[in-house]
């Protein structure tokens, strides 16, 4: 028979936590993240796709085709020059999109390099304040916040568990995605022992 159990072995290996959850990740239209993420140079379509799986159902509406339209499609070309540089300069980043909203921006900060900067959405900022020990913490609703939280919080909190763990991002991202998912049920709470990963 095939009956798996679920029990934290050891709060402390990070490795284990992103062997566990990870393989549990699904996503609608995770096929056109796979098929566009190392696409290099981007083209429209590419980049059209990426925003499609990330934005997924949401997309669509005339509110976010038109954001998209006006504030992606025309830097194009400066996405892929700074996809294509030996250095990044996250200030001047942050200075050229900085009308774009936090999901948006951090995405395309993902889109530039998967490797360096994770992707942020509800689930990971869920997960993230359970294993600091902060409890079931949902992401403010001020764009200004919550880009500051994924700049002074989150970023340094996974480039730190990425460098010292030899983990790929993208098995992070999936582990916290899905572990921020099973906290949204309460009903599950009751059966997770307390997770803390030490900072350093």
């Amino acid at each position: 028979m095939n009956v798996p159990i679920f029990k934290i072995q050891d709060n402390s290996d990070f490795n284990l936590f992103v062997e566990f959850y990870s393989p549990f990740y699904k996503y609608p239209g995770v096929k056109k993240y796979d098929e566009n993420i190392n696409v290099n140079p981007l083209e429209k379509e590419n980049l059209k796709k990426l925003y499609e799986f990330k934005l997924s159902p949401y997309f669509s509406t005339n509110k976010n085709k038109k954001l998209y339209k006006e504030r992606i499609l025309p830097k194009l070309y400066m996405i892929n020059d700074l996809k294509n540089r030996e250095s990044f300069n996250l200030d001047e980043f942050r200075s050229e999109f900085k009308d774009l909203p936090p999901v948006w921006k951090t995405f395309l900060l993902h889109i530039i390099n998967s490797n360096e900067f994770p992707i942020y959405d509800q689930n990971v900022h869920r997960a993230y304040n359970y294993i600091k020990g902060k409890g079931v913490k949902e992401h403010s609703k001020d764009n200004e916040e919550r880009e500051d939280f994924y700049f002074d919080e989150y970023y340094p909190f996974i480039k730190d568990l990425k460098d010292q763990n030899k983990v790929n991002l993208r098995q992070i991202d999936k582990a916290l995605f899905v572990f921020g998912r099973i906290l949204k049920d309460k009903r599950y709470l009751i059966h997770l022992e307390s997770i803390h990963i030490p900072s350093k």
